[in-house]
């Protein structure tokens, strides 16, 4: 990477000037790209973001900010951050599969389930399909046109790469409005779909719901994916558990593909009605649903495959991981057209009162959906929380061990103010990048040793 003479000179200045500091902060911070400043003193009305502007790198710069880790999901923002999330989710799903981590070892022997809930279509979409890895064509059966004049076939073979993927073959058949209430709502959905699945489970098993509560507790993780179409899917991990109370009833045995088909069944029951009652959207889940027993000895393998979509955003250009403000923030993005159509119509229906339970104009830059992207429920397994402490706890005794001293500056502070985020200067921006490479190729040689010598080891 060429650097110009300004960054260059910055840095020639910072190493001069609080170059240590700087590494600290940034190993504080865990090397974030866009870590938040925190103050000591309460800002002044316009302050924020302003502490360091029209300045030189200085050593007092470390003593008037703290630098913490920004701690985002997504990988379009921070993807230090979005690692250490991805890590600690796919910690959660498996210690709820393996029964880790404050666990119970009996939930090895418990049936679970790994599913797949998608959207209804809203429209014909451009699709990126193969078969035994060769492309096929997008739409070939000859559907005519629609009553726009539009053709409803494609006869291209399109990569995943391309931005066509996912939007409309025509812009004026395709609901849009359908589409962003299908977001909104679908953890309404799934919260019904709950309800549902445990009704279908007690007819499979001849039991009524209140008898079924007694002999077995449902519990699940549940991560969503956008998908190129801007409409959300459910990856789900679905458990059946003991009661609270073991001595009310002796356990029955419930077989895993009567928890598949269970779900089935919920899925195609279930709806919910959002909007006015004469001219609101009833929204379902789709067609495509997938499911299939987990294998105790795949818990790994399915923890790996769920954790990496909590990282991903609607938009793999990071166009849409802030909130818009207005519509000309919209129009400003550099998402795809087809997405900025849903952002558009997001905000517009924000100021419907009809759907003002929805909140639709603070979450357009979702297009519309709501909520975390990893959610579970109470007792599947361990917390987000639970594992930072744990995290915590190792960093202390890692700094009893060192024998460091903590920073002076802010120890002993029980409140700090936000005044901005980032690092002060480009040339601190650039030398955390290089400090945060170096550790990922220390990190990724470590782990071709440990491979190795596994490798090695089975082999004798």
């Amino acid at each position: 990477m060429e650097l110009s003479q300004y960054l260059t000179d910055q840095i020639v200045e910072r190493v001069g000037n609080g170059y240590e500091d700087l590494i600290r902060a940034a190993k504080g911070a865990r090397y974030c790209q866009r870590p938040v400043q925190l103050s000591r003193d309460e800002p002044m009305p316009g302050e924020t973001d302003r502490i360091f502007d029209d300045s030189e790198p200085s050593r007092d710069d470390f003593d008037v900010v703290h630098f913490k880790a920004c701690g985002t999901r997504r990988a379009t923002l921070c993807a230090p951050c979005s690692r250490v999330y991805q890590g600690d989710a796919r910690s959660l799903i498996r210690a709820g599969l393996l029964g880790g981590k404050g666990i119970p070892e009996d939930v090895r022997s418990h049936p679970a389930v790994f599913a797949t809930l998608t959207a209804p279509s809203f429209g014909r979409v451009h699709q990126a399909k193969s078969r035994d890895g060769i492309a096929m064509r997008c739409h070939p059966q000859n559907s005519g046109t629609c009553e726009h004049g539009k053709s409803m076939g494609c006869w291209k073979r399109h990569k995943g790469d391309e931005e066509i993927v996912g939007s409309p073959l025509c812009d004026e058949c395709y609901d849009y409005e359908g589409a962003v209430i299908w977001n909104a709502a679908s953890s309404k959905l799934w919260q019904r779909t709950t309800i549902y699945l445990r009704r279908a489970l007690a007819k499979l098993v001849g039991l009524s719901i209140k008898e079924l509560a007694s002999h077995v507790r449902l519990s699940y993780v549940k991560v969503v994916e956008f998908q190129r179409r801007g409409l959300i899917h459910l990856h789900l991990v679905i458990r059946l558990d003991d009661p609270e109370d073991i001595s009310l009833a002796p356990c029955i045995r419930v077989d895993p593909a009567q928890i598949e088909l269970a779900l089935r069944v919920a899925s195609r029951q279930v709806k919910v009605h959002v909007g006015p009652t004469d001219a609101g959207h009833t929204i379902t889940w789709g067609n495509q649903i997938d499911t299939r027993v987990i294998d105790p000895n795949e818990s790994g393998r399915v923890a790996n495959y769920i954790a990496k979509y909590a990282t991903k955003s609607a938009c793999s250009s990071g166009a849409l991981d802030h909130r818009f403000r207005s519509t000309e923030a919209i129009e400003d993005s550099r998402a795809p057209t087809h997405l900025l159509a849903m952002a558009r119509v997001a905000f517009a229906l924000g100021e419907n009162p009809d759907y003002a339970e929805l909140n639709l104009a603070r979450w357009a830059h979702d297009l519309g959906h709501r909520g975390h992207f990893l959610t579970k429920s109470r007792r599947f397994s361990v917390t987000f929380a639970y594992l930072r402490g744990l995290r915590e706890a190792w960093r202390d005794r890692e700094r009893l061990e060192r024998a460091e001293a903590p920073d002076p500056r802010f120890d002993g502070i029980n409140k700090l103010y936000f005044v901005g985020q980032g690092w002060p200067f480009a040339c601190d921006a650039y030398i955390v990048a290089q400090q945060r490479k170096e550790c990922d190729e220390a990190r990724a040689y470590v782990k071709d040793q440990i491979e190795e010598e596994l490798d090695q080891g089975g082999q004798r």
